[in-house]
């Protein structure tokens, strides 16, 4: 008999990837921070604290969806690192899942916000203000783009 097939874009699937997708992001803070303390808000937010620095992953900022072509959902998860009182520093980790496991294929920096992956196209919002500047939340200087992933990177689409 063979077994059942689970609808990758069930939100048992996406549950399962998501808290997947949280252990491998709390690892590679751990790794990151030297004896983080590790604080859960009620909302699901995690704050790892080592001396000033703080790393945060919040469930709010993982996208889950196919990005290759195996028909398994993937998943980008965004860590913001915070340092005394400068601007977060956002890492961006794309999660590809091969046999049922998510590892991290690729890490990205910056002001990126990833919207969502649909069609295999990831979608992402970027600002031509600086973060610091009192105009960052502009909605006219924010733009939205399409990236695939094409052997091992990242390719815009246009």
């Amino acid at each position: 008999m063979a077994g059942c097939k689970v609808d990758p874009s069930s939100p048992k699937a996406i549950q399962k990837i998501k808290k997947q997708a949280a252990e491998i992001a709390e690892n590679f803070v751990k790794e990151k921070l030297k004896d983080p303390s590790k604080n859960t808000t009620n909302t699901s937010l995690v704050v790892y604290t080592s001396g000033d620095t703080r790393c945060l992953v919040d469930p709010a900022y993982f996208v889950v969806g196919e990005i290759d072509e195996d028909n398994t959902n993937d998943a980008i998860v965004t860590i913001f690192t915070m340092e005394g009182q400068r601007l977060p520093l956002k890492e961006h980790l794309l999660m590809l899942n091969k046999n049922g496991k998510l590892s991290i294929s690729k890490i990205f920096t910056g002001e990126l916000k990833f919207l969502k992956i649909e069609g295999r196209k990831i979608f992402i919002e970027t600002s031509h203000i600086a973060p610091d500047s009192p105009f960052s939340e502009c909605q006219l200087c924010k733009e939205i783009h399409q990236y695939k992933y094409v052997a091992g990177d990242t390719v815009r689409v246009q």
